[in-house]
């Protein structure tokens, strides 16, 4: 499931030959009834680093970064740990900033952030 929402099918495959696609959970940030990560939120509500909650909130971030780089290594990304993690601050942070600034742009930005990381990695 979180590999389907992170990376969907390109509009324009050649553009990025051996990248999957788009970073597709961008799309989901950006839909009107996103509420945020829950990973995120729970991290914030339950900041006891010992809390059952605080840990599974913390593996979640990993899964996403793992998914991420699976994704990168699949697709021959020389440092495939580096660009999850590149890429889950940009994922992470438009989620934050969209839940707070409802219309900023924020989206389409991390969209184009996204895209030249992705490129770069290349």
């Amino acid at each position: 499931m979180l590999k389907q929402r992170a990376v969907g099918s390109s509009s324009n495959p050649s553009e990025n030959p051996t990248w999957p696609g788009e970073v597709a959970i961008l799309d989901w940030i950006d839909d009107e009834e996103f509420k945020g990560f829950a990973f995120i939120n729970a991290t914030v509500e339950f900041p006891q680093l010992d809390s059952a909650v605080h840990q599974t909130s913390l593996e979640f971030a990993r899964t996403l970064r793992t998914t991420l780089a699976e994704l990168a290594r699949e697709a021959g990304i020389k440092k495939p740990e580096s660009l999850a993690l590149q890429l889950a601050l940009v994922i992470e942070g438009a989620a934050i900033t969209e839940m707070t600034q409802r219309g900023s742009g924020a989206v389409e930005h991390a969209r184009e952030l996204a895209d030249i990381i992705i490129k770069s990695a290349v």
